[in-house]
């Protein structure tokens, strides 16, 4: 356990403490989170934040450090956790592993980190909205809120099994194809190899099928309903944030429109907002990227709203 100053100023204490903990041993893996704190005068609220990366690629230190300061400083507690990824791992393993940060937390949490276990909220970017998503629809008890930052409640979208044009992957495809696709598992990839590799197995039109793995028929959209949290929303999910850029080719914002719609039909409260100009991973950049801030502080506002 680490003691750290603050960079940003609050009404809270100048001290944070930080602690890296394994929440879970499976299959010869220690799967780690990070636990930031105030060390005293905090909000009451946890963020168990979920990276992205396709359920392919990413790691829980991806996760902008001025965002976790400038939450920290406003009385935020924020776990990051890992989980292992697909091919290796398929959705229900993924699945599992948060299932069990989210069960570490509220079982170790209260006594280790000062956690309220009526206020843990789902952060997740991405893949992460996806799993924090899958996750409300399925925890019991369930979380006391959701934001999905461009995330998407579909695991079988046409969109998930082509590479968008603007894609990060396009430059290197010719360079990595060959030395990627010629490894059935990519165990020892890199962090910048997997996230080629995921954008090699999207352009063949074969993401679902890897991240599925045994779970179910890639190709039966009837079996992978059970893995999409918009057909499993109900009026009792929590009150849920959508979070999504306008620019955004990656996941498009369609994803969230259509989660909107469900959720309202569903009678659960709900806020959708709209990021102008704003492309996929637009909050990786950090305090840096004029839009993050807003969205922080909108976060905030909506938690309140909702008595959380």
């Amino acid at each position: 356990m680490r003691t750290i100053q603050e960079s940003g100023r609050s009404g809270y204490a100048a001290l944070a403490m930080e602690e890296t903990c394994v929440f879970k041993s499976v299959d010869g893996t220690r799967l780690e989170a990070d636990v930031y704190w105030p060390a005293s005068g905090g909000s009451g609220i946890t963020l168990l934040w979920i990276h992205g990366g396709a359920l392919i690629a990413g790691t829980r230190k991806e996760i902008p450090r001025d965002v976790i300061d400038w939450l920290v400083a406003r009385g935020f507690t924020v776990a990051l956790a890992d989980y292992r990824l697909a091919p290796e791992t398929n959705i229900l393993g993924i699945s599992q592993d948060i299932q069990d940060a989210y069960a570490w937390l509220r079982r170790d949490g209260p006594t280790r980190f000062g956690v309220n276990t009526d206020r843990i909220v789902l952060v997740g970017q991405s893949a992460g909205g996806y799993l924090a998503l899958a996750l409300a629809a399925a925890a019991d008890p369930r979380p006391a809120a959701v934001v999905s930052l461009y995330g998407y409640g579909r695991i079988n979208a046409a969109w998930s099994n082509s590479l968008p044009n603007s894609s990060v992957h396009l430059p290197r495809l010719g360079r990595w194809k060959d030395r990627l696709l010629s490894k059935r598992i990519p165990s020892r990839f890199k962090p910048r190899a997997r996230i080629y590799y995921s954008g090699l197995v999207r352009y063949s039109g074969g993401w679902t099928a890897k991240v599925v793995g045994g779970a179910c028929n890639p190709a039966d959209d009837e079996a992978l309903r059970r893995f999409n949290p918009e057909d499993t929303i109900t009026p009792e999910f929590p009150p849920t944030l959508l979070v999504h850029g306008d620019g955004d080719s990656d996941v498009p914002m369609e994803e969230s429109l259509r989660l909107d719609r469900v959720l309202g039909a569903r009678g659960v409260p709900h806020e959708l907002m709209i990021v102008r100009n704003r492309r996929h991973g637009f909050d990786l950049r950090g305090l840096r990227d004029d839009a993050v801030a807003p969205c922080l502080t909108r976060m905030i506002e909506f938690l309140k709203l909702h008595s959380i």
